[in-house]
């Protein structure tokens, strides 16, 4: 792939906030995430990924260390650890810190970079409330936020016709990368309904 990093602002920094997902080793999602970190700094960009859940079980630990450098993207841990626990208290609490702590470096990177833009890279099938609380810091940092749409949206399950679970994943949102035509027939159809100019990609 050539390398066009002369084209691009090398200030912008782009942040992987992901759920559920381990990292640097993992399965698709993991290579998912890394090409796509991967192309940007070829671009010239600055990468990092946070990691805002535990990934590891206790019997089979590929992921140890809690911060790192791998291929050029900087990751870390926000629990603090990358193994679940087996107390319910401690898993909680690892739960709580991965966002406190995920927040604090958002914070951090609206205050030292210039340009930057988060990457959601979450579990887009079920409507979980640490999505609208990452949504909500993202947009009172005033952060561009793109988000990751690699499988069936939670509104387009059958189950979606009650409560919150209406809520759009495109609000708020400025961007999204679509996997398939399927996918990207339902984000023009939202963003249509949304009223929202939501870059699609």
């Amino acid at each position: 792939m050539q390398n066009t990093s002369k084209a691009v602002d090398s200030n912008v920094h782009v942040l992987f906030l992901t759920r559920s997902i381990s990292f640097p080793g993992g399965t698709a999602p993991t290579q998912r995430v890394k090409l796509m970190a991967q192309c940007l700094i070829e671009c010239g960009m600055e990468v990092s990924v946070l990691c805002t859940q535990v990934s590891e079980w206790p019997a089979s630990i590929e992921n140890k260390n809690v911060i790192g450098i791998d291929a050029g993207i900087s990751y870390e841990y926000t629990p603090g650890t990358t193994i679940r626990s087996n107390h319910f208290l401690i898993r909680r609490w690892n739960e709580l810190r991965g966002i406190l702590v995920a927040t604090y470096r958002l914070v951090e990177l609206k205050r030292n970079k210039q340009s930057s833009c988060v990457y959601y890279y979450g579990n887009i099938m079920a409507n979980e409330p640490a999505r609208w609380i990452f949504y909500s810091i993202i947009r009172l940092l005033n952060l561009p936020l793109v988000i990751d749409v690699s499988e069936r949206p939670w509104t387009l399950a059958k189950e979606s016709r009650k409560g919150l679970i209406n809520l759009s994943p495109f609000l708020g949102v400025r961007g999204a990368v679509v996997i398939s035509d399927f996918l990207q027939k339902w984000a023009e159809q939202e963003k249509a309904r949304m009223k929202k100019g939501v870059a699609i990609l």
